[in-house]
């Protein structure tokens, strides 16, 4: 009888205390309801608002409207990004010919609204969740002024407060700064060479500067992330390291630095790329092979058609789509359909009805 009571009353408790999670995640679905219907009648608001200051009549009602949208927004970061997406839109969207001063106009409700003072409020708040974002924000309003303050930021022991900051010295183009913060983390086993790729990509000046700077004290593996991040850009200063890099026995450097003379497309790397199309690693071949692609002579031809006789068959596929994309007439390929080689034929048909789909989409 005693278990019995015991047991009846540990499944009251589990029912008391289900009873009350359901009650907690009930009044949080709540208020996350009401916060979203909250900024719905904000937006709303905010466009009305806009919608006002662009048509308004007179510059004493408009005067009033921008300083109501002030109002409306205090220091709010979400509907100050409301309003952003307001003020983007009609820029973008507005009908010059009806609203021929409207970028003036745009211009005043910046001005009213003082967004770099927002976000500079924020990175003397200390509050560690928005500082990044107030970095980044900074610098997509080019607040130069606070370039210093974003560069100690950037030295964060804080790994995101440190990353945005390093985003927003790319958005400004200070490259002393970001090649700073890219030496700091080539030992940190946690980061993303992805993060390097967002860095150059972000850069707003000279890449190769950037570059150059990095190159200069980086280890090995940075130097093969750093090329591998620059190389759709074709940077011709570094065609030397690039060329040297092709015969590196590293192989990442090798397959970084055939990638980017690939992209450089400079007749004077064929016979390189022609060599580095028969290296024994197949990534080097494939991108070896995507470099040949640019070039329409006939001993690319050659060597593109040699590797559809590759032991990998991404490299022969690699090879068969090059010859499709460079449009060789069927004669060049012919040989290939009707030879002996079944690996190189597939290949090409493959590459060919590969490319017919495309066009009939």
């Amino acid at each position: 009888m005693q278990y019995e009571l015991i047991a009846v009353l540990c499944i009251i408790f589990c029912l008391f205390i289900l009873g009350i999670e359901y009650l907690w995640l009930a009044v949080l679905a709540k208020q996350q309801e009401d916060k979203k219907n909250e900024y719905a009648v904000t937006a709303q608001k905010c466009t009305c608002i806009v919608e006002g200051i662009v048509y308004s009549p007179t510059e004493s009602s408009r005067e009033n409207e921008i300083e109501s949208l002030k109002k409306l927004m205090g220091t709010n970061t979400k509907i100050f990004e409301i309003i952003n997406a307001q003020l983007c839109f009609w820029d973008e969207y507005g009908d010059d010919e009806m609203l021929p001063d409207k970028h003036e106009i745009i211009d005043r409700v910046y001005e009213t609204l003082n967004p770099i003072g927002l976000f500079a409020d924020i990175l003397k708040s200390g509050d560690k969740h928005k500082i990044g974002y107030a970095c980044r924000r900074l610098a997509d309003f080019d607040a130069f002024d606070y370039l210093n303050d974003i560069y100690e930021l950037s030295k964060s022991g804080n790994r995101d407060i440190s990353y945005n900051a390093a985003m927003a010295l790319a958005r400004l183009g200070y490259a002393e700064g970001v090649a700073e913060y890219i030496l700091r983390i080539e030992k940190d086993e946690k980061y993303s060479s992805r993060i390097i790729c967002e860095l150059f990509d972000h850069f707003s000046c000279d890449r190769s500067e950037l570059a150059s700077l990095v190159f200069k004290n980086c280890d090995e593996y940075m130097k093969v992330v750093v090329i591998k991040a620059i190389s759709p850009y074709g940077l011709h200063q570094f065609e030397s390291i690039y060329s040297v890099g092709t015969a590196s026995k590293n192989d990442e450097m090798r397959i970084a630095c055939v990638k980017a003379l690939g992209e450089l497309a400079d007749p004077k790397y064929e016979h390189t790329l022609l060599t580095a199309a028969k290296d024994k690693n197949w990534i080097v071949r494939s991108n070896a092979i995507k470099g040949l692609q640019k070039f329409a002579t006939s001993a690319a031809i050659k060597g593109i058609k040699e590797a559809l006789k590759d032991k990998e068959w991404w490299v022969r596929q690699t090879a068969a789509n090059a010859l499709i994309d460079m449009n060789v007439s069927i004669s060049e390929i012919e040989d290939v359909l009707s030879g002996y080689d079944k690996y190189a034929s597939d290949a090409v048909k493959y590459a060919l009805y590969r490319s017919i789909d495309m066009n009939e989409e």
